[in-house]
């Protein structure tokens, strides 16, 4: 472990080891130095890791889950639906879906829109795991006018998500 400390740190182990066990005798020093390749060294490799990875801090989209595009008719599930309304075929439209829904995956569905829900939430993965189209978390204004439509595009790969009338 130590050795990874002063590979990753870039400090000399005879100091962490004279530090770590109080017989620093000129701590002042020795202390800042250490600090000053501590913050050098930090600041060097966070640019390193932002310059290869770039945060997207923009607002944030739904998250597409699938392989294939459909065109399909909506169905809005919420508190006044009545499970006498057929499912299968249809992309199922719900504000926040939790396990609980997951009875309508055994209706044969065509895909899945939620208001509420990121890349790892339960429908997510579930859409996923049966190859089902969706977008999952499209946000309030989104889901308010797939929600006015009642035939809907949903293409995954291209991340589409619009209204067909």
């Amino acid at each position: 472990m130590l050795l990874f400390v002063t590979w990753f740190l870039d400090v000399p182990w005879d100091f962490l080891l004279i530090s770590s066990s109080g017989l620093l005798k000129d701590s002042g020093n020795a202390f800042k130095d250490f600090f000053t390749r501590f913050i050098s060294f930090s600041l060097a490799r966070k640019s390193l890791i932002e310059g290869l990875f770039p945060l997207n801090l923009g607002a944030p989209g739904p998250n597409f889950i699938g392989n294939f595009s459909i065109s399909k008719k909506i169905l809005l599930i919420d508190k006044n639906y009545t499970r006498s309304k057929i499912l299968k075929d249809k992309i199922i439209i719900i504000e926040s879906a939790d396990p609980g829904y997951d009875w309508i995956f055994s209706k044969k569905i065509a895909g899945l829109i939620t208001m509420f829900g990121g890349a790892n939430s339960h429908m997510a993965i579930r859409t996923s795991e049966l190859n089902l189209p969706a977008a999952i978390g499209v946000g309030k204004k989104k889901f308010l006018q797939m929600q006015q439509s009642n035939y809907v595009k949903l293409d995954p790969i291209n991340k589409i998500l619009e209204r067909i009338e």
